[in-house]
């Protein structure tokens, strides 16, 4: 299975997943419940989206894997 884009922009960027939520003005668990696909907002993934300077888009989380989805 693939990664979320954002583990993957943290990973490459040196940073724990805990370092980029704080980055992004998010917790650390909100931060992971938006990997895992679980209840978010648009608003919300725009925001991490800005956070990586566009790098990770909307889209790429929308269409992202979650654990869920893929057992």
């Amino acid at each position: 299975m693939r990664d979320h884009p954002l583990k993957i922009f943290a990973r490459t960027h040196s940073m724990t997943l805990a370092d980029f939520a704080s980055a992004a003005g998010i917790s650390r668990m909100t931060l992971h419940r938006v990997i895992r696909g679980e209840n978010t907002t648009l608003n919300l993934l725009r925001r991490l989206s800005d956070a990586t300077n566009g790098v990770v888009t909307v889209e790429q989380m929308v269409a992202a894997p979650s654990p869920e989805r893929a057992a």
